[in-house]
């Protein structure tokens, strides 16, 4: 118990201390530009930004701090040590595989690769059960970050379903991760390093909340067995061989899992027959203050009956002070909802809707792979050329 406590207390002060460290200061840089291109988007789809660029990079910075002293204690209980040649070899397979899926830059696949490739040839040489292991509890950070704050960046969207455009959520997240790991040749200290966590995904057949709990489940089942696969790997080299396979292809069958139940699922969000679904209620918005939230369907405004876009923005354009909503909540059925505003009136519900009409709809389209984008573009340059030539 003392022993816990004193590592605790050694990992939250060198977690704390990393923020000195240029090479973090680096990967908050980096994760600011992620969500400058995030906000661009919220803008395109929003006409406005959730939350300031500043805020979002700070809360992500303490959620980072958060489970790099999780991963810490967990680091320094078992043990594991570092070797940075070895992560040299991975950031580097990384990267190369990144250009056929940003996915893979995922260390599960480097690393499961790398360590693969070096017990089948013999190089390069590295330590395969400490590699896994810092893969795995990394991933069980990844987890309680994910459940904690992945569905926080959440962005309405909509998407095309069997020739249908259906309402959904786009979910991205960045987390930098500093943690303290014993290093070979320095002795029996751990050291600081930088990790950066993301998560990514999309909801269109369940809501968010429960997406966030199935993939952070998944993903803790998973750095769970891939840590004791290492952990047993130490006196069997059959183990060795086993985690680095399950390394990369269990990560990937957790994605494709993901994928094929929003593929094959049922899309909840999709428009009413009897009123207009709510997608989405801005935080400081009246729809907020009304306590109208995502999947509720409005019948009726003021007697009104509401059952297009048209019908919301013709009974908003009179600019009411009071406001009697019937409303379908998904829990309690019809309720009616209340509000009043004698002083500015009200002129919209700073609501985001799901409408019927295809043409008010901002379609997101999944991206493709950047190998391919550029083979595409010298495609084209090829094509160009050979115009030229005629």
């Amino acid at each position: 118990m003392f022993e816990l406590k004193e590592i605790f207390k050694s990992s939250l002060y060198t977690v704390l201390s990393s923020v000195k460290l240029p090479l973090y200061w680096i990967v908050i840089i980096i994760i600011f530009f992620q969500y400058y291109k995030q906000n661009k988007i919220e803008k395109t789809i929003l006409k406005q930004s959730k939350q300031p660029l500043f805020l979002k990079v700070v809360s992500s910075a303490a959620f980072g701090l958060f489970g790099g002293i999780i991963g810490s204690v967990i680091i320094i209980l078992l043990r594991i040590t570092l070797n940075p040649k070895d992560f040299e070899m991975i950031f580097l397979l990384a990267l190369v595989l990144a250009l056929f899926h940003p996915r893979f830059l995922c260390f599960s696949y480097g690393g499961g690769i790398i360590s693969l490739i070096s017990l089948i040839f013999g190089y390069p040489h590295i330590n395969v059960e400490n590699v896994l292991s810092i893969v795995a509890v990394l991933h069980m950070v990844e987890s309680v970050l994910v459940i904690l704050d992945g569905q926080s960046s959440k962005i309405p969207i909509f998407m095309e379903r069997n020739d249908q455009i259906v309402g959904g959520f786009s979910m991205s997240r960045f987390w930098p991760v500093p943690f303290s790991v014993f290093v070979n040749g320095y002795g029996n200290f751990p050291l600081i390093t930088i990790a950066a966590l993301g998560y990514g995904d999309y909801a269109l057949t369940k809501y968010p909340s429960q997406k966030v709990k199935e993939t952070a489940g998944r993903l803790f089942l998973f750095s769970f067995i891939l840590l004791f696969l290492s952990q047993i790997s130490k006196n069997s080299l059959l183990f060795k061989y086993i985690g680095s396979v399950f390394s990369f292809s269990a990560h990937e069958f957790i994605i494709q899992w993901g994928r094929r139940e929003e593929s094959r699922g049922i899309p909840i969000f999709k428009p009413s027959e009897f009123g207009i679904k709510i997608l989405y209620a801005f935080p400081k918005g009246i729809g907020k203050k009304m306590k109208l939230k995502t999947g509720d369907v409005i019948i009726s405004i003021n007697g009104h009956k509401i059952l297009s876009r048209d019908d919301l923005t013709r009974v908003m354009s009179l600019c009411p002070n009071y406001i009697r909503m019937e409303v379908f909540d998904r829990k309690r059925g019809v309720v009616v909802k209340e509000y009043k505003d004698y002083k500015n009136r009200i002129k919209n519900l700073g609501i985001f809707i799901i409408p019927k009409d295809p043409e008010y709809a901002f379609v997101m389209e999944e991206g493709e792979p950047r190998i391919k984008k550029i083979i595409k573009k010298l495609i084209l340059k090829e094509k160009e050329r050979e115009y030229l030539r005629r």
